[in-house]
C-alpha cells in the first residue's frame, strides 16, 4: 500500500503543471493585431504628355511601395512591394501589414523599365526623353495600424526636370537635320542617385550632358519641315544652373553636319526645376537663330528672345 509520501511526487508535479499553465495564460500577451496597408488613391503631379495642372488620377497600371518601422519599432523593412490597380489598389502577391507604432511607406510608379530593388540610392540619367524611364515617385509619409492611420494617399511628383526643344526654319537654304544636342553648364548633372524616401538628390557626374535625337540611326537626326515644328525632348536631372557672365546653358547643335552655338541668357532660364518643362524654341533662318523660352510647370510663362548663331 502506498503512504502519503509516495504520493509526494504527483501532487508536485500536478502543481507545477498548474503554475506553469496559469502563467501561459496571464503573463505573456497576446501577440499585437495587424491591419492591412490602405492604399486610397495615388497621383501624378504634372503629366509631361498632357501638361495637366490638376494633378492625374493613376487608375490603372502598378506602384512599389517601401515600408521602414521608425527606430526601435518591430516593423520588418519592406522594399518594393507592389500593388496593382483594379477597382482600387491591391496587393499582387504580398500584403504590407501595420501594427500600433509607426512606420514610414514612400512609392514611385513602376513601368517596363523601372522595377526598384531598394530605395535609398535610384539611378538617374539625363538623357533623351522615355516615358518608361520618366521617374514620378512619393516621398515618405507616416502610417500606423489606427483607424486613421492605415490609409495612405501617394501624391507623386516627377524625378527629373525636362527640356523640350521646338524647332523651326525660315528661309534656310539647307536640309536643316538637327543630329546632336549639347547642354553646357558648369553645374549641369549627367548622372545622380535619389532617395525615393526624402527626395534628396547626390550627384554622381557633373559635366554636359550630350544626345542624340535619332536614338535608332544617330546619323539621320531629326529633320526640321519647311513649315510647322518638330520637337526633340531630353530628361534632366534638376540643378541651379550657374550664371556664367549672364548666361545660364549654352546649347550645341549639330545641324547638317555643321555646330551651331547659342547661348541662353541665366535671367530666362536659371535652374532646370524637377516636375518642369522648360521649353526652348528654336527658329532656324538663313541669316540668325530666333529662340523663345518658357517654363512650363505645366501653366505658361512665355520669354521670348532673338539670337544668332555662333559657328
Amino acid at each position: 500500500m502506498k503512504t502519503k509520501s509516495d504520493m509526494k511526487p504527483f501532487i508536485i508535479a500536478a502543481l507545477s503543471l498548474t503554475l506553469l499553465v496559469g502563467c501561459g495564460n496571464d503573463d505573456f500577451p497576446a501577440e499585437e493585431p495587424k491591419v492591412p496597408l490602405e492604399i486610397t488613391s495615388a497621383f501624378v503631379t504634372g503629366d509631361v504628355q498632357t501638361r495637366a495642372v490638376t494633378p492625374e488620377l493613376l487608375t490603372s497600371g502598378s506602384i512599389g511601395v517601401f515600408l521602414e518601422g521608425r527606430s526601435g519599432t518591430g516593423y520588418d523593412k519592406k522594399d518594393n512591394i507592389q500593388y496593382n490597380y483594379n477597382v482600387g489598389w491591391k496587393p499582387q502577391t504580398e500584403t504590407i501589414y501595420l501594427g500600433g507604432e509607426d512606420a514610414d511607406v514612400c512609392a514611385y510608379k513602376k513601368t517596363t523599365k523601372l522595377d526598384l530593388s531598394a530605395k535609398e540610392a535610384v539611378p538617374l540619367v539625363s538623357r533623351i526623353y522615355d516615358a518608361e524611364i520618366d521617374l514620378v515617385y512619393a516621398t515618405n509619409q507616416t502610417v500606423n495600424g489606427t483607424s486613421a492611420g492605415k490609409s495612405v494617399e501617394f501624391t507623386m511628383g516627377h524625378a527629373y526636370s525636362q527640356i523640350e526643344f521646338v524647332f523651326s526654319r525660315e528661309d534656310y537654304p539647307n536640309t536643316c537635320k538637327v543630329t546632336e544636342i549639347t547642354v553646357k553648364n558648369a553645374n549641369i548633372i549627367k548622372t545622380a542617385t535619389l532617395n525615393l524616401a526624402t527626395g534628396g538628390y547626390t550627384p554622381v557626374t557633373v559635366e554636359k550632358v550630350s544626345y542624340w535625337t535619332n536614338v535608332a540611326k544617330h546619323e539621320d537626326g531629326i529633320a526640321v519641315p519647311e513649315s510647322g515644328t518638330v520637337k526633340s525632348n531630353v530628361l534632366m536631372i534638376p540643378c541651379t544652373l550657374v550664371n556664367a557672365g549672364g548666361t545660364g546653358v549654352t546649347l550645341e547643335l549639330t545641324v547638317d553636319g555643321k555646330l551651331m552655338t547659342v547661348p541662353i541668357a541665366h535671367d530666362k532660364l536659371g535652374a532646370l526645376t524637377a516636375g518642369v518643362i522648360h521649353q526652348i524654341s528654336l527658329k532656324l533662318k538663313g541669316t540668325a537663330l530666333e529662340i523663345s523660352v518658357k517654363d512650363t510647370p505645366w501653366d505658361n510663362q512665355p520669354v521670348d528672345g532673338e539670337y544668332n548663331p555662333e559657328p
